[in-house]
């Protein structure tokens, strides 16, 4: 009982929490924010009202995506890394240089008839 008068006092003799001009003549002093909580992951829906939907339960792995071999220009899969790591563009390169990365091997002329290749040639 002591204390709480004791605190009630202390309190009364500080003086108000809230300074004067600082949103007192507008509305009553802010309110603290409340924390959200965290989100709960969601659990994966299976619709089961359409037939022709197919989902996949289990994830793709990188692995089809990579390379089995180094490609044929390439001795080992640093230089290729490297080689794919360097940009291409005028963005990032001068013009001239750009044009003889970019310039076709074989050069036909405009309507010129090409043969399909043979699959004993390839």
């Amino acid at each position: 009982m002591k204390l709480c008068r004791v605190q009630k006092e202390e309190a009364k003799s500080k003086g108000p929490t809230v300074l004067p001009g600082w949103g007192s003549w507008s509305s009553d002093p802010t309110k603290p924010k409340k924390k959200n909580k965290k989100m709960q992951p969601r659990q994966e829906k299976k619709p089961n009202f359409k037939s022709n939907l197919v989902i996949k339960d289990s994830k793709t792995s990188l692995a089809s995506h990579q390379l089995p071999q180094v490609p044929h220009p390439f001795k080992n899969l640093d230089d290729c890394q490297a080689d794919l790591a360097t940009p291409i563009g005028d963005t990032f390169m001068p013009k001239i240089t750009v044009m003889k990365q970019t310039k076709p091997k074989v050069h036909v002329k405009l309507g010129a008839y090409l043969e399909p290749d043979e699959k004993d040639d390839i």
